[in-house]
């Protein structure tokens, strides 16, 4: 493997969780306020599963899964 492929790479996967991190500290807090509300979480476990564009949905619907406060 050419060492600009791998240098590629690790920086693709370094930019991914960069982005992911912040937005799964976000859905960590919305899951607990769904579990004290009596909800389930997997509406958010399977948006967020989506590769790539699935945090970047959740962002966009979130404030609809979240409890009537």
């Amino acid at each position: 493997m050419p060492t600009r492929t791998l240098l590629f790479g690790i920086a693709v996967i370094v930019l991914a969780v960069l982005i992911y991190r912040p937005i799964l500290r976000i859905a960590r807090e919305d899951m607990a306020a769904r579990k004290r509300a009596g909800y389930s979480n997997s509406y958010v476990y399977a948006i967020l599963l989506f590769p790539i564009l699935g945090p970047l949905v959740y962002l966009l619907v979130r404030r609809l899964m979240l409890p009537q406060s």
